[in-house]
């Protein structure tokens, strides 16, 4: 009998991406606690149990609008990665890199590749086999009709790939299975970080006030 209603289990969890074992989310965050990419604001890292970006993980960062600090909160990270001659990818994104600014916030840009996709399909393709294989340490995405199936794809290619996974999404919240999503937005005490997702032993709702010198020198330029 118990043999049987884990199999049942084991069908539900493949037919419906959206489930997911708790115990197998808190070896996760086991894991990645110990190992935590630091994410270069002292108050986030802080915040998020991992003790920074958790690695070989996907990271969802959702804005109501685009410039909305959304690429600023990566800046640090992104900036660290090329220091060490790490490579970066961005896929499809939202609005024309402006070389000089991200050249400004420490990041090489020998290190950054940028791939311009419009389909979602070629997008998500390209995403999983950068994670997948290890192509870059960080890949940044767009993917507007995400499919639960294919964020499971997504996840599973970065844990195999040892690397981190962010999308980037503008408009209303969706639900699909990332293990971390996050929102940004800026207020007039600086860049505001809020928790709607977490597995890593997160609540829900929790929020942070990131300070940091290129935040006020990058706020408000969508060109970035």
């Amino acid at each position: 009998m118990k043999a049987k209603k884990q199999y049942q289990l084991d069908v539900l969890l493949k037919q419906q991406p959206l489930l997911w074992k708790a115990s197998e989310q808190h070896v996760d965050y086991q894991s990645a606690g110990a190992s935590g990419l630091d994410t270069g604001f002292k108050a986030l890292n802080k915040l998020l149990t991992t003790g920074g970006w958790p690695r070989s993980s996907l990271i969802e960062i959702q804005v109501d609008e685009w410039g909305q600090g959304e690429l600023q909160v990566l800046l640090p990270m992104m900036a660290a990665l090329s220091r060490q001659k790490q490579q970066l990818a961005w896929i499809a994104p939202p609005y024309t890199p402006y070389a000089p600014a991200l050249h400004a916030a420490g990041v090489d840009l020998d290190y950054l590749l940028i791939i311009e996709q419009s389909e979602p399909a070629d997008i998500a393709w390209a995403a999983e086999k950068c994670l997948q294989h290890a192509a870059a340490a960080l890949v940044i995405f767009c993917l507007p009709l995400a499919d639960a199936r294919h964020i499971r794809r997504l996840q599973i290619a970065a844990d195999t790939g040892g690397t981190i996974g962010v999308l980037l999404h503008c408009g209303p919240v969706r639900q699909t299975p990332v293990p971390l999503r996050l929102k940004t937005r800026y207020v007039d005490q600086g860049l505001c970080v809020e928790i709607l997702k977490s597995r890593f032993g997160l609540e829900q709702g929790r929020q942070v006030l990131l300070e940091h010198a290129m935040l006020a020198q990058n706020k408000g330029n969508h060109s970035l």
